[in-house]
C-alpha cells in the first residue's frame, strides 16, 4: 500500500467513524438464524460480548424462538434478556414462499400473524418488521409469477392488518 492509499482508507475510516458516532441509530446487527443449535440465552450472550447492539430472531420451525415455543411468560422473559444485554430485535426472519399450494399457503398466512403477535409483544411501542423471502426457482418465474402476486397481495393484507411492516429480500436461488 502507498501512502495515498494509506490516506485514502484512513479518511474513509474516519468518516465512518464520524458518521456512526453522529448517529447513534445506526448499530450492527446478527441473525441468530445461524446459531440455531445454542440456546437463546447462549446466542443473546455471544452477541452481547461481541458488540452487536441487535439481533434478528429466527422463527422458523425447529429454531428457538419458534413463535409456538414462547408462552406470553417466555416472551416478556426473552425481552427482558435483550434489554439486559442492552441488545434490541430489529427483524424476525419467517422463511416461507409464495410458490406453494393453498394449504401452504394458509399455513403461511398462519405463521405471518403469529410472528406479528411476538414482533407486538416483544416491542409494542415500535414492532420489529418481519422478513421473508419469496420462495420459488429462478427457471420458474414465468410459470408462477401470477400466482405468487395473489399470494403477495394476501401477505400484504395480512400484515397491514396486523400493523407490521413485511419486508421481502432478494435470495439467491431461492426456494
Amino acid at each position: 500500500m502507498n501512502r495515498r492509499q494509506f490516506l485514502s482508507r484512513s479518511l474513509l475510516a474516519l468518516a465512518a467513524t464520524r458518521v456512526c458516532a453522529a448517529e447513534p441509530a445506526l448499530s450492527l446487527g446478527f441473525s441468530l438464524y445461524g446459531m440455531k443449535t445454542l440456546t437463546i440465552d447462549q446466542a443473546l450472550q455471544a452477541c452481547a460480548e461481541i458488540g452487536y447492539r441487535n439481533v434478528e430472531l429466527a422463527l422458523n420451525p425447529g429454531f428457538p424462538t419458534e413463535p409456538k415455543l414462547l408462552s406470553k411468560a417466555a416472551r416478556t422473559e426473552l425481552r427482558r434478556k435483550l434489554d439486559s444485554h442492552r441488545l434490541s430485535v430489529s427483524a424476525l426472519m419467517l422463511n416461507m414462499s409464495l410458490a406453494v399450494n393453498d394449504e401452504a399457503h394458509a399455513k403461511n398466512l398462519t405463521a405471518l400473524k403469529e410472528a406479528s403477535e411476538l414482533s407486538h409483544d416483544l416491542y409494542p411501542e415500535a414492532p420489529p418488521l418481519v422478513e421473508t423471502v419469496l420462495g420459488g426457482k429462478p427457471a420458474e418465474w414465468e410459470a408462477l409469477k401470477d400466482g405468487m402476486a395473489v399470494r403477495l397481495k394476501s401477505w400484504a393484507e395480512t400484515a397491514e392488518a396486523a400493523k407490521i411492516v413485511l419486508a421481502i429480500k432478494a435470495h439467491v436461488a431461492a426456494r
